[in-house]
């Protein structure tokens, strides 16, 4: 497989890939040699909040991230255009990554962090953690001049009145 920003989860013997693309990027696989490429991707339409809230946007989600947490699939990724650090991570959720299964349906719940001109980081590329309370956290941010970190709420949405904090920086 070709991909940028790739990652991988494992559901009842399946792997599951995703990467950078037009409505995200999915293959599956049952031995990680042999690949099952779906040309519509995860998203067949992408949320409209996505346009609105970063110009110049196309379509192109970069750098999904996927965790199994409190019985859900939930899957974070970034909206934007080269060069500039007006982007959006948005969160959707699944309880099954299986695309033939029944119930088989991803929810987006929105953007969880937004970045503009004036921000001195860029809100791409989320990975998410669970902490040893359970606790939900995100870190993103590259290009620009800072890795940023948030808790999350039981909806992967930043922790109400919470503030992203600077945990790395370039400095040139």
């Amino acid at each position: 497989l070709m991909a940028h920003d790739a990652v991988m989860a494992f559901e009842d013997s399946t792997y599951y890939f995703y990467a950078t693309g037009h409505g995200i990027s999915m293959a599956t696989s049952k031995d990680r040699n042999t690949w099952t490429v779906y040309p519509k991707g995860v998203l067949e339409r992408v949320p409209q909040w996505t346009f609105d809230s970063v110009p110049d946007f196309k379509g192109h989600i970069w750098a999904p991230d996927v965790i199994r947490w409190h019985d859900k699939w939930w899957m974070m990724y970034s909206c934007s255009s080269f060069g500039v650090n007006a982007s959006a991570i948005g969160v959707m959720s699944n309880i099954t990554l299986n695309p033939q299964a029944d119930d088989y349906y991803w929810q987006d719940h929105g953007p969880v962090v937004v970045s503009h001109k004036q921000d001195n980081w860029n809100a791409i590329d989320p990975n998410i953690v669970i902490d040893d309370n359970d606790n939900p956290w995100v870190v993103w941010g590259s290009f620009w001049d800072g890795i940023q970190m948030a808790p999350r709420d039981d909806t992967m949405h930043i922790l109400s009145g919470y503030k992203p904090q600077t945990i790395a920086r370039r400095y040139a």
